[in-house]
């Protein structure tokens, strides 16, 4: 049995532009291939419709989706700009409940869609030069005054809305900007202030026109210390715009229905599979339907993954598919699990040229390096030679999750059981772990070199990898 014949596999292996929305063939797509979780359509249905619609009053506000990349904020921002622009799209949706209420939204807007790069402008500049050439394509004529010459932005903003009302009398603008966070990171101090007021002057205005503005940013833009010096400025910013996150479930559930979607009898044969070591692994024990949902992904990858602070290099779904594609012509082991953890993301790391230039995690692959090689030739016993790599592997991805690399804080042998890596009975002293090898081995000999080396690794000096 083969990995290919417990999974209907579809990668996602491309990374979603949202300026790619604009052509209606990939729109169409995109909005088809969008996978809904039932959390996600609560927080479509519940807060980002009732912000974008100008149908019924409501203290409409500007909308902030936080993901991290590949969770699928330019995604989502892609499907909402998409069929808010073309009502069309709407039946291409796969939710039923998600459909009917975004019919309040389909084909109400014209829609400028805005990825922010590497620029010195000031927020203001990048918008309203966007918006003038946008607006002149749809034969909107409206040109902003230079920001010398005006005491505020609503004015403008307001004068420019009511040229395109003329012109477009029952629709509204939606402006829609993603990688944002980049951007503002990039800003200093007084140049950071009038972005935000700029971007809490275009929060209000959704409140009393039919501008509209969603935007997607990497992580919480209110809650992130590295802003904290303008808390004034974002407490302002706040109270004008939704923030809504694309959860941990939100991007398992897109694992389960499209890169690991099964059929029932695929779900009855690895369940069947997974019940033969249920009673070595008391978490696979008590989730058992989460672990066939999610076969052959372990849950503890998608949870330690979120974590990783490399996070420009977090492209979860794209890394799994590269993960399940060279699974999918092997044959699923008799007797192991055979599932996925966080381990193997190691090598993900240590092939990556760009990863290996950030100086901590060039730290962590030169201590993993030199571990490495004392297990590989002080491990004599294969099976635990391989273990012990696995576990070293896991320790290594961990300390990257971690923030700062010489904080003491690593894995307790219960931890490493349970969330991925393969630990003999031997090694925590219960029963074995991850996928690897679940063989019984008697006290001494390798086992024994094999914990002295795990302890050692825990207990060295910085930059430590557990």
């Amino acid at each position: 049995m083969k990995y290919r014949d417990l999974i209907q596999f579809e990668p996602v292996e491309t990374v979603i532009q949202l300026i790619s929305s604009e052509d209606a063939d990939y729109a169409a797509q995109l909005v088809q291939t969008y996978v809904i979780s039932e959390r996600m359509a609560e927080v479509i249905t519940e807060v980002i419709i009732p912000h974008l619609q100008f149908h019924y009053p409501h203290d409409n506000k500007g909308v902030l989706v936080v993901g991290n990349y590949g969770t699928g904020k330019s995604h989502l921002l892609s499907v909402l700009t998409s069929v808010a622009g073309d009502s069309g799209l709407l039946q291409h949706l796969t939710n039923d409940i998600v459909k009917e209420e975004m019919g309040g939204i389909g084909g109400q807007f014209q829609v400028l869609r805005l990825e922010i790069g590497a620029v010195t402008n000031d927020l203001r500049s990048i918008i309203c030069s966007n918006l003038e050439r946008f607006l002149a394509g749809i034969g909107v004529e409206y040109h902003f005054p230079a920001a010398s010459e005006i005491t505020n932005n609503k004015d403008c903003l307001y004068e420019m809305m009511e040229a395109f009302y003329s012109v477009y009398p029952e629709q509204g603008l939606l402006i829609a900007i993603d990688e944002m966070l980049d951007y503002l990171h990039s800003r200093k101090d007084f140049n950071l202030v009038l972005d935000l007021g700029f971007l809490r002057e275009l929060g209000e205005v959704c409140k009393n026109t039919r501008i509209r503005v969603i935007a997607g940013v990497q992580e919480s833009l209110f809650d992130n210390p590295k802003f904290q010096f303008v808390a004034e400025s974002l407490r302002r910013v706040q109270d004008r715009f939704e923030q809504v996150k694309i959860a941990r479930e939100d991007v398992a559930y897109v694992v389960e229905q499209r890169l690991l979607k099964k059929n029932e009898t695929q779900r009855a044969m690895i369940k069947g599979h997974l019940e033969k070591f249920a009673g070595l692994f008391e978490r696979m024990a008590a989730n058992m339907h989460e672990f066939v949902n999610l076969y052959p992904v372990h849950p503890a990858y998608l949870e330690v993954f979120e974590r990783v602070y490399i996070a420009e290099k977090r492209e979860i779904l794209k890394t799994i598919s590269l993960h399940i594609r060279r699974l999918l012509d092997q044959d699923v082991p008799e007797d192991d699990p055979g599932l996925v953890s966080f381990d193997s993301y190691w090598s993900f790391i240590k092939e990556n040229p760009t990863l290996r230039t950030d100086p901590d995690v060039k730290k962590v692959i030169d201590a993993a390096n030199v571990v490495e090689e004392k297990l590989r030739t002080g491990v004599l016993n294969p099976v635990s030679r391989e273990s012990s790599l696995r576990i070293l592997s896991a320790l290594s991805v961990h300390r990257l999750t971690t923030g700062e690399i010489n904080v003491r804080m690593g894995l307790a042998p219960e931890e490493i059981k349970g969330g991925g890596s393969p630990a003999h009975p031997w090694a925590s002293g219960t029963e074995c772990g991850l996928p690897g090898d679940h063989h019984q081995h008697p006290p001494g000999g390798d086992a024994q070199a094999h914990q002295r080396e795990i302890h050692r690794l825990q207990q060295r000096e910085p930059p430590v990898l557990s």
